[in-house]
């Protein structure tokens, strides 16, 4: 939930994308992804994923966390905009790497959490 309270966001795993529902309304749009597996970053639709598992919000309701459980990768999501990039991980490269951005490796990334002060 976001933290005004209006939205959640949701990770539709079989449909590679983030979605957005408005608790008052009950609307349903689509915040970013394709519907069709892949790795782009980009804006909205334009951006993809290979399914996305889990999203955490930031505690100011700026950005969102994605596990794009597929990828390998960690992806941010602007919330006001809807801009996708990729944080951490290598796209396609299952793998045990600290490092730095893209240097980093995961395997089927799935649970994530951002703490209270942001980090």
């Amino acid at each position: 939930v976001t933290p005004d309270g209006f939205n959640v966001l949701v990770a539709e795993f079989s449909n590679h994308a983030i979605r957005s529902i408005n608790i008052q309304t009950r609307a349903v749009t689509t915040l970013a992804g394709s519907g069709v597996p892949g790795s782009a970053d980009g804006t909205g639709i334009e951006a993809s994923f290979n399914f996305p598992h889990y999203v955490a919000i930031s505690p100011d309701g700026v950005f969102a966390l994605v596990t794009d459980t597929e990828n390998q990768l960690i992806r941010r999501i602007e919330i006001a905009n809807a801009s996708v990039t990729t944080l951490a991980g290598t796209v396609g490269s299952p793998g045990y790497v600290n490092a730095i951005g893209t240097n980093a490796q995961f395997n089927g990334p799935r649970g994530m959490a951002i703490t209270p002060d942001g980090l």
